[in-house]
This record gives C-alpha cells, sequence and structure tokens, in this order.
C-alpha cells in the first residue's frame, strides 16, 4: 500500500484501483508459468501430462507431447481400437486459442492435407473431434531429424546434402501444382527418417493460389504475416502478395545453410528488425564466402567444425562451394521475386545438371542490371582513382587504338586484356565465383561509359572493348550484354554495312557460340564475315579473323569440307598481312591441328615448324609461348605416342598457370589433352581428376554447353567407366549423344564415334547384343570418314573383332579386323598403338580360326 501511495502520488483513484484489482488476480491465481510447460529435457510437469494423456481423439491414445507451437500443439499417439494398431501424429488446437479465424485454418490445414499424397508430404489419416472438444489432426508419425541436423550427424558430404534438398523440392513442387505455398518452408518442418527419407511436415499456415469455397487462408488481422523470419521472403516480410517464389526463396536459405552452415545474411544480433532489413534490403553473401561463419566474422574454427561436418577441409569446402553452387544459392535468393527461379523444379533441375557435370541455367546478374544498382547506390562514389580503374582504363585505350589505327588482331587485343587481368587478379576476387575483382571492373565501366554518352561512336567501341575485358575474365553474360549496346549503337549511328557494325557482329557471334547458340552465332558471323567482304578488298585482319571463326566453327561442328578451305584462306591472308605475328603463329597451329585429325602428319609438322620459328621471337614470358610445347605434344599424340605427349602436355599446362593463372580457357584445352593421353595410357582415375579439372575451369570462365564441352564430357564419360564407374560413364555418354544429335544429323561422323564409345561401355558391363547393335551403327556411320579424330573411325571394327573373339566366331572377328587395320595401315605410322591393336586381334582371330580349321573349313580371305 505504500507503494502504491508513492507512485499513484497524482492522487489518480481509476489507476491505483486498477492496478489493486491486477495484484488481486495474481494473487488468486494457481501458479500460472510457476511451473515451465517444457523443461529443458523437453519433459512436461506431471499434472499436464496427466491431463493430457487421459484424452482420446477418436480412434486414437495421445502418449506424449513431440512438439507445440502458436496455435497447436502435437502429441505422440496411438490407435489402439480394435481395427489394428498404429502410432501416429495428432495435432490439436491449443486450449487457450478461442479466435475463429485459427479454427478456421486449422480445418483448413487439415483440407490441404487430404489434396496432397507424395512420398516426401507426411500424409493425413484422418481428423475429427477430441474427448475435449477441439479439433484434431491426424498424421502419418514420422521419427526423424531436421534436414541439417541429420546432415551434420551423418556427416554427409555436398553431393548428398544436395541430393536430399532434390527430394525437398519434389515435395514443395507437388504442392505448388496444387496451388499451394508452404509458406514455412524451414529445418524443423523438414524431417529425415533413420533411411535417409525426407519428409514435408506443418502446412499450417500454407496459402491457395487460387480461391477455395469455404475455405479462406488469408490471414484476417491487419498486418499479420505468418512466418519464420530466418526463412521469410522479402515480400514475406513486407507483406506483399504471396507466389510459389515465396517458397523458392525459403528453399534457397535451406540450400545456403545446408551448403555452408550458416544463414545468408551477416548480422551483428538476432534482432527481428535487423533480420528484416537484411532480408529486405541486403545483398546475401555466397555460400563460398560465408562457409564457417557463425553469427560474426567468420571463423577458422568454426570453419574447420563446419567442413569437417561435411568430410572436407575447410579450403576443399569453400573450392567446392564456389562457382554453380554459389551461382545457384544466388538465384534462389534474388530479391524480386520475378528473377528467381519460376519453380521449385526448376532449381532441382539446376542441382541436377550441376551433380552431372552439366551447364546450369542460372545466370550471374548481368551487366546492365549490375551497373544501374552500383550507380544507385554510389552517386556521389563514381569518380574512383584506385589503381584498378586506371589499369582498365588505360586496357581500353591500348584496345582501341590497336584496333582503330594500327589494324591488328583481336587476338593481340585478348592478350593485352589476359595480362591486365592477371594484374587485376593480384587486387584479390570480389566474388569467389569470379577469377578476377568484378566490382573492378564494374566501377571501371560505369565511370567510362557514362563520360562517353554524348560520343555513341566512341562509346559503341569501349563497350566492346570492356567487352573483351569481360569475356576473357570469364563473365560471358556480361561480355554478351556489351557486345550486344555495343551492336545496336552501331547499327544505329552508322548503319548497316560499316566495318565497325561487323566488328560488333563477330564478338557477339563468337560470345554466342561459347554459350551454346550455335545457330544464332553461325548467322552473325556470316553477316560479319559478308560485311567485311563487301568493304575490304580481302587482304585485312577483319576477313582473316573471320574466315577463321567460321572455319573453326565448321570443324568443331563436323563439316570438314567447309572448314578448311576457309582456315587455309585465314592462314593465307595473315601471312600476307603480318607474316611475323603471333597471331599468324596461332593460325598455323590451328590448321596443324586439323590436319593432325586427318593424321596428315607430315602436312602439320611443316606448319607447326614455321609456327614455332615465329614464336622463337617472343620473349619466353610471353602469354604465347607455351603453345609450341603443346604443338610438340600435339604431334606426338596424332603419332600414337601417348607418353611422350602427357608428358609435353603437362609441361605447357605449368607453363600456362603461370602466365594466366588457374583460370583461362586454353588451360582447359591442355587439360583435356593432357586427359586424352592418360586415357589412352589407362591412367583413368588420374585423366577423371584432370577432366574435372577442365570443367571447374570452363564453369568459372562460363564458357557454355557448346560441341567443345560436349567433347570434355564424352572424354569424362570414357575415363568414368575405365574407373570402373560404368553406369555414370553410360549416362554422361548417352546426354553426350542426345546433345550431339540436337546439333547435327543422328549419323553424323562425330556422333557415331561416342556411339561407338557407349558400345565399349556396354560391351564391357557385358550387353554384348546392345553393344553389337551400337557397335555396327558406328562403324557404318564411319565407314565414309575412317580416319576422323586421329583415325578413331577405326574404334567401332576394333569392337566387333573383340566382341566377336568373345562369342567364339573368329570369322567375323577376322573379317572386322582387317578392315580396321587396312584402313589404319593408309596413314599411320608404324608401331602406332591402334595398328598394334588391329594387328593382335587380326592374328587372334587367325589363330583360333587354324585352331578350329578340323570342323569349319578356313576360307582363302581368312589368310
Amino acid at each position: 500500500a505504500d507503494l502504491l501511495d508513492e507512485l499513484c502520488h497524482d492522487g489518480d483513484p481509476e489507476l491505483r484501483r486498477e492496478v489493486e484489482q491486477l495484484l488481486e488476480a495474481e494473487r488468486a491465481s494457481s501458479g500460472f508459468l510457476e511451473e515451465p510447460l517444457f523443461r529443458i529435457d523437453g519433459a512436461l510437469p506431471k499434472s499436464v501430462i496427466q491431463v493430457a494423456t487421459a484424452l482420446r481423439a477418436g480412434p486414437y491414445r495421445l502418449i506424449r507431447p513431440i512438439g507445440r507451437g502458436a496455435m497447436s500443439e502435437v502429441y505422440l499417439a496411438t490407435r489402439d481400437d480394435a481395427t489394428y494398431r498404429e502410432r501416429v501424429a495428432i495435432k490439436l488446437l491449443r486450449p487457450a486459442v478461442t479466435e475463429r479465424s485459427h479454427a478456421r485454418r486449422f480445418l483448413a490445414e487439415r483440407q490441404i492435407l487430404a489434396t496432397l499424397d507424395h512420398p516426401n508430404i507426411a500424409r493425413l489419416l484422418g481428423g475429427g473431434t477430441a474427448d475435449d472438444g477441439r479439433p484434431y489432426l491426424a498424421m502419418e508419425y514420422v521419427d526423424g531429424l531436421p534436414i541439417t541436423d541429420y546432415c551434420d550427424r551423418h556427416r554427409l558430404g555436398i553431393e548428398s546434402r544436395l541430393r536430399l534438398l532434390l527430394e525437398v523440392c519434389a515435395a514443395v513442387q507437388h504442392a505448388h501444382q496444387s496451388l499451394l505455398v508452404h509458406r514455412d518452408l524451414k529445418p524443423g518442418n523438414i524431417l529425415v527418417t533413420a533411411t535417409g527419407t525426407v519428409k514435408l511436415l506443418d502446412f499450417g499456415i500454407a496459402k491457395w493460389l487460387a480461391p477455395r469455397e469455404g475455405l479462406e487462408l488469408n490471414s484476417t488481422r491487419t498486418g499479420q504475416r505468418p512466418m519464420t523470419p530466418g526463412y521469410a521472403s522479402p515480400e514475406q516480410v513486407r507483406g506483399d502478395a504471396i507466389t510459389t517464389a515465396s517458397d523458392v526463396y525459403s528453399l534457397g536459405v535451406l540450400l545456403f545453410e545446408l551448403l555452408s552452415g550458416s544463414r545468408p545474411y551477416r548480422l551483428e544480433t538476432e534482432l527481428p528488425h535487423e533480420l528484416e532489413r537484411a532480408i529486405c534490403e541486403q545483398q546475401p553473401e555466397s555460400p563460398s564466402q560465408a562457409a564457417g561463419r557463425a553469427h560474426g566474422s567468420p571463423s577458422e574454427s568454426d570453419g574447420a567444425t563446419v567442413a569437417e561436418r561435411r568430410g572436407c577441409s575447410l579450403a576443399e569446402l569453400r573450392r567446392r562451394l564456389s562457382g554453380d553452387l554459389d551461382t545457384i544459392a544466388a538465384q534462389a535468393l534474388r530479391k524480386e521475386p520475378d528473377r528467381r527461379y519460376y519453380s521449385a523444379r526448376q532449381l532441382s533441375d539446376d542441382i541436377e545438371r550441376h551433380l552431372n557435370d552439366l551447364p546450369i541455367v542460372a545466370r550471374q546478374d548481368h551487366l546492365g542490371y549490375r551497373l544501374g544498382k552500383f550507380a544507385r547506390r554510389h552517386r556521389s562514389g563514381l569518380i574512383a582513382t584506385s589503381a584498378v580503374l586506371i589499369l582498365v582504363a588505360g586496357l581500353l585505350l591500348i584496345l582501341s587504338w590497336q584496333a582503330g589505327q594500327l589494324k591488328i588482331s583481336r587476338t593481340e587485343a585478348e592478350q593485352v586484356s589476359d595480362q591486365l587481368l592477371v594484374r587485376l587478379a593480384a587486387h584479390g576476387p570480389i566474388e569467389t565465383s569470379s577469377p578476377v575483382p568484378r566490382q573492378a571492373l564494374d566501377i571501371s565501366a560505369s565511370q567510362l561509359s557514362g563520360r562517353m554518352m554524348d560520343d555513341p561512336v566512341a562509346l559503341a567501341e569501349m563497350l566492346e572493348a570492356m567487352g573483351i575485358v569481360y569475356q576473357q575474365a570469364g563473365l560471358r553474360d556480361d561480355a554478351q550484354w556489351l557486345f550486344q549496346e555495343s551492336l545496336v549503337l552501331r547499327r544505329r549511328e552508322l548503319g548497316n554495312d560499316d566495318l565497325s557494325v561487323a566488328s560488333s557482329l563477330h564478338s557477339l557471334g563468337m560470345s554466342l557460340l561459347r554459350a551454346g547458340e550455335l545457330e544464332r552465332g553461325e548467322q552473325l558471323l556470316s553477316e560479319a564475315l559478308r560485311v567485311r567482304s563487301r568493304q575490304t578488298d580481302g587482304a585485312s585482319w577483319a576477313m582473316a579473323e573471320s574466315l577463321e571463326a567460321l572455319g573453326r566453327y565448321y570443324w568443331r561442328m563436323g563439316e570438314l569440307g567447309k572448314a578448311e578451305p576457309l582456315l587455309a584462306e585465314s592462314l593465307r591472308v595473315r601471312l600476307e598481312v603480318c607474316p611475323l605475328s603471333v597471331w599468324t603463329a596461332r593460325g598455323l597451329s590451328e590448321l596443324a591441328e586439323f590436319r593432325l585429325e586427318q593424321q596428315r602428319l607430315e602436312e602439320a609438322a611443316a606448319l607447326q615448324a614455321r609456327a614455332a620459328e615465329i614464336r622463337g621471337r617472343l620473349r619466353p614470358e610471353h602469354f604465347d609461348a607455351p603453345q609450341t610445347v603443346e604443338d610438340r605434344a600435339l604431334l606426338h599424340f596424332a603419332r600414337g605416342e601417348p607418353r611422350q605427349a602427357e608428358s609435353l602436355f603437362r609441361e605447357a599446362i605449368d607453363l600456362r598457370r603461370e602466365r594466366v593463372g588457374g583460370f583461362h580457357e586454353s588451360l582447359a584445352t591442355g587439360l583435356v589433352w593432357q586427359a586424352r593421353s592418360l586415357i589412352q595410357l589407362g591412367s583413368y582415375p588420374e585423366a577423371v581428376e584432370t577432366l574435372r579439372q577442365a570443367l571447374d575451369v570452363r564453369r568459372r570462365m562460363q564458357l557454355g554447353d557448346g560441341p567443345t564441352q560436349a567433347n570434355l564430357l564424352k572424354h569424362l564419360g570414357v575415363a568414368l567407366a575405365g574407373e570402373g564407374a560404368l553406369d555414370a560413364g553410360e549416362a554422361m555418354l548417352r546426354k553426350v549423344i542426345q546433345r550431339e544429335s540436337s546439333w547435327l544429323s543422328p549419323h553424323h561422323p562425330r556422333v557415331a564415334l561416342t556411339t561407338g564409345l557407349l558400345a565399349t561401355v556396354l560391351h564391357n558391363r557385358g550387353e554384348l547384343a546392345a553393344a553389337e547393335d551400337l557397335y555396327r551403327q558406328a562403324a557404318s556411320d564411319l565407314a565414309d570418314t575412317p580416319e576422323w579424330e586421329f583415325g578413331a573411325g577405326s574404334e567401332p571394327r576394333l569392337g566387333l573383332a573383340r566382341l566377336s573373339l568373345e562369342r567364339d566366331d573368329p570369322r567375323t572377328a577376322a573379317v572386322e579386323a582387317r578392315q580396321a587395320l587396312e584402313l589404319l595401315q593408309l596413314r599411320h605410322p608404324k608401331g602406332h598403338w591402334r595398328i598394334a591393336q588391329a594387328e593382335s586381334l587380326l592374328s587372334s582371330a587367325l589363330a583360333q580360326r587354324e585352331h578350329d580349321a578340323g570342323s569349319v573349313p578356313l576360307l582363302a580371305a581368312d589368310l
């Protein structure tokens, strides 16, 4: 009373009366909150357990509580009537919940679950009213752990975690196809059973995307936004319209956490308003950057623990997450719903592509979008004078001067770009998915384009030059955007027949070919060649560039009759315009490789010697110096000397790494050649590792899904099968055949070669009938091109000879081996390993026929 006199000193009798009533009510209460409902060990007070377990819900008897939320509580229960016994989960509306809207939502959840039938969604078993009058749901009882806990407890690697997430995506996609958004995807609602099966739970705050009569799931209270903040999308936080993209965002958070052990945002505190601001405004980190971070800065001890739970070191984990997985997570976590994956299935498809070493659909933000964002964030800070900016600006001046005044090749401009990027890399990468500091390039592009807005022609020239930088940096999407903008500006200002328009056409066409957009890329390259043919007399580096690009395209597409004249004419022009240029040396090496593939060894060796003479004038540290070593390696490879070839390819790769670091297209090419030599030597595990390195370089460089990538995957399939992973090798080769058939005819020699390799895998598996069919199909398709790709066109016939010997059919084996031998002897040097292989098979077949001569007469042809 004395305290109340002091506190109510202003003599407010109404206030004092209200306080006294509250105090009296508190004294009369029966220990409310004196004893916690759930103890630390999860046990309930005995009195509560007795009340709860005495309750029945229809045929079910409640055993013990297993969960509790804001509106409901969940009990383990058993069905113990005369029908059968079964353990279930019973969900009851909490006694304190009296609002009708909550009861309606509870009943609506029952209707939702009744519409869903999926192996990864907990099943509804029934529902009704419990003994105390509360509505209940009876659901499949899932004895499991939250998905994050399950992965950590079982120390699952990244691939296993991704495969579990694929099951989650399948369940969410099923709900979306039923026009439902879950709205509360989080580890606690995604359990994994002891058998490793994912189960999605709790559709308590789900939302219908289409109106359902009698079922209104939207919140009725103003400002109410049902969600779990740590996994909520920006539109959920803001109270905007909810679509399936909201669940995609939550899946992105879950993916991020499974990969890195952290959430996407770096927060000083866990206060709700800070989290909501981060979700709406802050750009998430990449999983590779966040790996090992607890709540503040990354800690090496935390990181070591996180990595150990994923079966690797912290450095290995960050390397594994960089690239595709960083990009996939970024796509799922876009702030704008329409820029995320449009469905859970699209997200899962990209994860599948990554797991199968295929290019993903997700793309990093293109430069136009990012520059606009950057300019808005830094209106007052765009006048930077960093060393990086000076380097980039200097590069653009060099490129413009070279292209406009000296008229030398784009290849040499790219070499200048390469050297710049090596220097840029010393500043440290801004984004781990890019080998150079992207932000530095963005600042430079933003500044320089702003200064040239009054001169569209100069701006177009700068955009194309900057595109070369971005292309060399591995930022393919940005490069395409820059080339496209340059083309639009030049056409608008200069018309369609200007040489600078042809330059933009060429740049954009080459970029599209790298991305696998072959038809459109070829159209642009052909248009560039037509413009240059009309505007020049033919003897110019620009004409040589267009001829080479189209020749290389037809070569990779297998149209050798079209390719060789273009490559030869391009080299003739180079020798006329600049006979001692590095660019000309590259043309010599390229035509040499083309002829090596057809076993025209003497012609190729002469071309390589001329190229080596030009490169002999270079400084040892020059970017192109390693090509001479690679040329020698290719010659040994064509001669059937894989050991010498592998050693020289390895030397060339080491030299390239010294000059361009770990990320350049030429490095990926060299790694593939080294792996092909290792395959011929039977060193399959090392070949697999080498090809995976090449894939990583191509992913980082965003080099696309064209014929070059398919060629790499073909050899990876062979290497996988060679080391015993027959299923993986078969799957890889079938996908390559499918892809090649979409570009070429189904009976094209390139497709036939891959078909022959698939036949070998089936042969080794023991599927002889299927293997024979594929061998014969490939041999028939290669009948007119036996010397295709270093003599590999003979492989199907050699395969048929081996298979026939296994079937005790030496007559057929002898016929096939002799045909292969005759073809190989036409161009291969004596002692080539393929010739030795064919001779051995023929000898075995004839010996077996001679052994069987007593029962079946020998034919003259067999001898």
